[in-house]
């Protein structure tokens, strides 16, 4: 945090407080960075941090971390109380300052392609509930398989955009929450609507960036292809069996003429797969949008004949066909180490911190923001490189330093002493 981000502290007490001034004994910064500690030490629930945070090391390290001197930590419901008004676009400006700053270092460029960023949208739920909890909960019917049963479950849905930075570092650059604007909508906000929302959100927040949107085939439709082109940006959508049915016809058609110059081999030699691309089939399609089309094929461990698909508007080379697809591949990443890994990791994304709508969303956010500092870590870190740690087992020691022993003089010397950074990976390969 210290290397990447030196005036996070800063950053989070110049997001307007909610608060009255009269009011206030702890700083927005202490607040949060309390709640980004938590979720990097495997704890899950606020009473639990409230519990496990109880000693004089851990008050002594909040109070260098968020740069406040504090006699005791505050607590859980203070923490609470203070998310339920805070305004969430608040802590989305501080995330996209974080990913600025990251760029501003030039030291991701190198796995742009083209001098462009790969962000992979997705959407994903949060937050489930038995009964209606808010005006703003999506519905959805579900039919007991064996006894034909209806019933209603109500849940919360986010759309993410993360933007992947490096290999196996990919981190959120905006959300889009999905949700009713009233109980009586007609219609429900679904993850289409909002996408068109998001890519509008990474364009303001991001007016020069270069961005190349990856996706799966819910977004493979012209109109959205048509609204990342107004950005300026590319696409790169994956195209499935049943949609876009009459494209993937007349490409299946033009890949038995294709020439030699048109597959690549060998591509991800762990996979030894094989690309084969034709460029321009909106020619023969018809389409008004550029439909670059790409294949992927090979054959998993077990046997497996695997078999994907993507249009884009890129034109599509032997040179940057394999890069192609490996941004196409790397999709899969915001399920495992993203969203799965928040869910099921050391996060616990789906438990309930609160069941206030507004503090629930951001403590989705801090999830964000604190998934990024861990990815950091275990990235950057070279002892933790070496050792293989896993990300639960990283948590547990951080966890225990952070409750045991107090930074000292010349720990915040060795901290605060800035020094080039590289990732691990890189220098080990």
């Amino acid at each position: 945090m210290k290397h990447f981000f030196p005036h996070l502290a800063d950053m989070f007490n110049q997001m307007n407080d909610p608060r009255h001034l009269s009011y206030i004994v702890y700083s927005q910064a202490a607040l949060i960075m309390m709640v980004l500690m938590k979720c990097n030490s495997a704890i899950v629930s606020m009473r639990g941090m409230t519990k496990q945070f109880n000693t004089e090391e851990a008050i002594d390290n909040l109070s260098y971390m968020c740069g406040q001197k504090l006699d005791e930590k505050p607590d859980w419901q203070t923490i609470n109380n203070y998310l339920e008004r805070l305004a969430s676009d608040q802590l989305q400006i501080i995330i996209q300052k974080m990913v600025k700053a990251l760029i501003r270092t030039k030291t991701f460029i190198q796995y742009a392609i083209n001098g462009k960023y790969v962000v992979i949208i997705d959407g994903t739920d949060y937050a489930f509930f038995r009964e209606k909890h808010s005006p703003h909960d999506l519905v959805r019917k579900v039919t007991d398989k064996e006894t034909g049963e209806i019933s209603y479950q109500y849940f919360n849905k986010a759309l993410e955009a993360k933007i992947l930075l490096a290999p196996g570092l990919l981190i959120s650059i905006a959300t889009e929450f999905i949700e009713n604007e009233s109980e009586d909508v007609t219609k429900q906000d679904c993850e289409l609507r909002a996408g068109y929302r998001l890519i509008d959100k990474l364009k303001k927040a991001f007016p020069r960036m270069k961005f190349i949107i990856v996706g799966d085939a819910l977004y493979a439709v012209m109109p959205f292809m048509k609204a990342v082109k107004e950005k300026g940006w590319n696409y790169l959508f994956r195209v499935k069996e049943g949609r876009q049915e009459k494209l993937m016809e007349d490409f299946d058609d033009l890949l038995k003429y294709i020439e030699a110059d048109s597959t690549v081999r060998n591509v991800i030699s762990e996979e030894n797969g094989i690309g084969k691309f034709v460029n321009h089939v909106e020619h023969v399609t018809g389409k008004k949008e550029t439909c670059n089309m790409i294949r992927y094929l090979y054959t998993d461990g077990e046997g497996t004949k695997k078999t994907f698909t993507w249009v884009t508007d890129i034109t599509i080379t032997k040179k940057n066909a394999v890069d192609l697809i490996k941004a196409g591949r790397d999709r899969w990443i915001i399920e495992n180490q993203g969203f799965n890994c928040q869910k099921n990791g050391i996060y616990d994304l789906e438990h309930h911190c609160s069941l206030d709508y507004t503090a629930m969303k951001n403590h989705y956010l801090l999830i964000q923001i604190s998934h990024m500092l861990m990815q950091l870590y275990m990235e950057y870190d070279h002892i933790v490189y070496e050792l293989k740690e896993g990300m639960k087992y990283a948590a547990e020691n951080l966890k225990s330093s952070f409750i045991t022993h107090t930074v000292n003089e010349a720990d915040r010397r060795f901290i605060e002493t800035k020094t080039a950074l590289h990732l691990c990976s890189t220098l080990v390969g």
